[in-house]
């Protein structure tokens, strides 16, 4: 089922944002508390999926698009790289940098919008008040980067 791999890819993108949010949260100790909550809300996304994934099972999710399937698992495949390369040098601009590049991925941007889509469906309501805390990191992150860093 097409939707239960585009769940599952964005899981993994998930799970991929918190792994490089803990290596800011170690690597970058000016803004260690900043980036351990984002690694632990990109988590929150991950539970949250999963459990989209078991009402997907049941068909009690709506319609979600899945046309950038390809692109989320594309993203996916990349970040062993982004965390060596960071590794090799790690700083504060280029973690911020970084975070806003997989924010503004589509995968990041599809999860956003249907955790801020109004719908009648009370699964979908159920799982938008669990995660309406960890709303929107494109703008937490833009905001405190250009607050804090530049």
């Amino acid at each position: 089922m097409e939707l239960i791999d585009y769940l599952t890819a964005l899981i993994e993108l998930e799970e991929n944002a918190a792994e490089l949010y803990m290596l800011f949260y170690s690597l970058i100790k000016e803004e260690y508390e900043f980036w351990w909550i984002l690694a632990n809300e990109e988590m929150n996304h991950a539970a949250l999926l999963k459990t989209c994934i078991e009402f997907a099972k049941l068909n009690k999710l709506p319609h979600i698009t899945t046309d950038n399937l390809e692109d989320v698992k594309k993203l996916n495949k990349q970040f062993d790289g982004i965390m060596e390369d960071f590794k090799k040098n790690p700083n504060r601009q280029s973690a911020f940098e970084i975070a806003l590049e997989i924010e503004s991925s589509a995968g990041e941007s599809h999860y956003q919008e249907f955790m801020n889509t109004k719908s009648d469906n009370k699964v979908v309501q159920i799982l938008q008040q669990l995660n309406k805390e960890d709303d929107n990191h494109y703008n937490r992150i833009k905001t405190y980067y250009s607050e804090n860093v530049l």
